[in-house]
């Protein structure tokens, strides 16, 4: 039920930890600060790794970081974004059996902001549905206009488009 958190002053998690301790959850926006505790503002890196339990059911694992970050499931990398960005989200949705999971997540600071933010919420649709997010744009940004369950995906819209309000061309879907 907690993270074991470990706070490294590099980029790349190598060495000895500077700082060990149990966390609850990781949501994090230094800022343009940093964790403290001896940790520089910029280029440091944090590993969490903990157990957790889980009803049997559908995910949405939600990451959100400023810069790199990786998340792994019972050993399964889940979101693979390690890359300097802005604070940018990423979502997976998984289904889990009911029972205890190992959740890992590694995340690095480069420089400017640091935020780090993780966090998993029941998919709103059932198992072996998708979660369909349409956008009025087509970079998949903003809220999505609207958000439905899906059985399959398998769209012939032709010279259309999903409606619902969407126009029939410059539209995304998740």
């Amino acid at each position: 039920g907690q993270y074991q958190a470990q706070y490294y002053n590099n980029q790349t998690l190598s060495g000895e930890p500077a700082l060990t301790q149990c966390e609850s959850s990781i949501d994090y926006d230094w800022g343009s600060g940093g964790p403290g505790n001896g940790l520089a503002n910029d280029h440091f890196s944090v590993r969490w790794t903990g157990r957790f339990n889980f009803d049997d059911d559908g995910y949405r694992f939600i990451a959100r970081a400023d810069d790199g970050i990786k998340l792994w499931l019972d050993g399964d990398l889940t979101i693979d974004a390690w890359r300097d960005q802005p604070a940018t989200e990423y979502q997976e949705i998984r289904s889990l059996t009911a029972g205890e999971h190992e959740v890992k997540v590694e995340y690095y600071e480069n420089g400017g902001r640091a935020v780090c933010q993780v966090r998993w919420e029941k998919s709103v649709c059932p198992v072996g549905q998708y979660q369909a997010q349409y956008y009025n744009n087509q970079t998949l940004s903003g809220e999505p206009a609207f958000t439905q369950c899906e059985s399959s995906i398998d769209y012939d819209w032709g010279s259309g488009g999903p409606g619902s309000g969407l126009a029939n061309d410059h539209f995304s879907v998740r």
